[in-house]
């Protein structure tokens, strides 16, 4: 809080705060330091033995108290130049690397990285980057790392870096959602089938959705059936469950049961653009290719932007026949999505090869 009011140019709120810190730990050596950086500020007299008592308690005050100087800095910095702020935290943890500094450090690192990461993913990278080497133990920068790589389609050092940061801080299950995503979109699906052994013991409840991810690799290699019975035996009904469930029954060539999960699902929440696409492709399946399309129309009008319901319109041109159409519509899906379509192709196991062969002929380069 001192260092807030610091920072905002209250002077003697900092002083308050700071008084307040030392009043509950004694020992503080960094508020004493800026205490005394505050009174001097003040013109307070008592600056000069206030700065001795923290001298006294820890000789390196001066270079921590610097070193938050500049990381202070660099916050103020980090949205309007971010080049500038990375190199006022790299010399404020070239001052104290390890001592009060460090966290603060951290912190701002993952503010200034957070945004860009979807904004700017270079910068991101090269602040992350730069972030981990300086902090390689750091589980939170590790996993922020992850999603730039992701963002970035680098899904080889995303996952690397996801699994590096399990094995500091074990048993997240957010970062666990995470690399699951990732091994998926990289169609890394044998790996995501055994993510179980990051999971701790015992299970926590949202074991539940860790299974959705794992259905879907298993839908990935072909083995519907064993997705229908892994989500079956889990306790989940939310939409996102049901929808999973319907795909899988799709892969399994269980149309009926296909088309009453994902019905039981619409009634849940109408308007989500996966279950009305998948829905249409139980209908493209029956032959119903009419209805299929309007499933699939409303499903890219709830997310224009969610170019799966474009793939799923092209798998359903290609079964009408209306060869032009869908590879219009397989150009618009490529120009948006590269190496991530093959997740999309291999996740629709009745139509993968003879679709991976039109991707292959419009310039997509595989993974496996």
């Amino acid at each position: 809080m001192g260092r807030s009011f610091r920072r905002l140019g209250d002077t003697e709120q900092a002083i308050q705060a700071f008084r307040r810190a030392i009043d509950a730990n004694p020992e503080h050596a960094l508020a004493y330091g800026l205490l005394a950086d505050c009174l001097r500020a003040a013109r307070r007299p008592e600056a000069d033995d206030i700065h001795c008592t923290a001298l006294s308690l820890e000789p390196r005050y001066a270079a921590a108290a610097a070193a938050i100087d500049l990381a202070d800095q660099a916050s103020h910095l980090q949205h309007r130049d971010p080049g500038s702020a990375l190199a006022l935290l790299e010399r404020a943890y070239a001052l104290d690397p390890a001592g009060d500094a460090r966290s603060i450090v951290v912190d701002v690192l993952l503010q200034m990285a957070d945004p860009l990461t979807h904004s700017d993913p270079a910068t991101a990278l090269l602040t992350l980057e730069k972030g981990a080497l300086m902090f390689p133990d750091n589980p939170g920068i590790l996993a922020q790392l992850g999603r730039a790589y992701d963002v970035t389609e680098r899904w080889d050092e995303a996952i690397h870096c996801f699994e590096a940061s399990l094995r500091i801080a074990p048993g997240q299950m957010s970062l666990l959602f995470r690399l699951a995503t990732t091994l998926n979109e990289a169609c890394r699906f044998e790996e995501t089938i055994t993510i179980d052994r990051h999971v701790p013991t015992p299970p926590p409840p949202e074991i539940a959705s860790l299974h959705l991810y794992q259905a879907m690799a298993l839908i990935g290699l072909n083995r519907g059936g064993e997705a229908v019975r892994l989500l079956q035996s889990s306790p989940s009904q939310s939409t996102s469950a049901l929808a999973t469930l319907g795909l899988a029954h799709l892969a399994a060539g269980e149309i009926d049961q296909a088309e009453d999960t994902l019905t039981r699902a619409m009634k849940i929440e109408a308007q989500h653009p996966a279950i009305l696409g998948w829905l249409g492709l139980t209908q493209q399946r029956r032959g119903h290719f009419e209805q299929a399309l309007d499933l699939h129309n409303r499903a890219i009008k709830a997310a224009p932007s969610l170019i799966m319901s474009r793939f799923d319109r092209a798998l359903t041109l290609e079964a009408m026949n209306r060869r032009t159409e869908a590879l219009e519509e397989h150009r618009h899906v490529l120009s948006h999505v590269r190496r991530g379509l093959e997740y999309y192709i291999r996740t629709r196991p009745w139509a993968a090869a003879g679709t991976l062969r039109t991707y292959q002929d419009l310039g997509l380069a595989l993974m496996r």
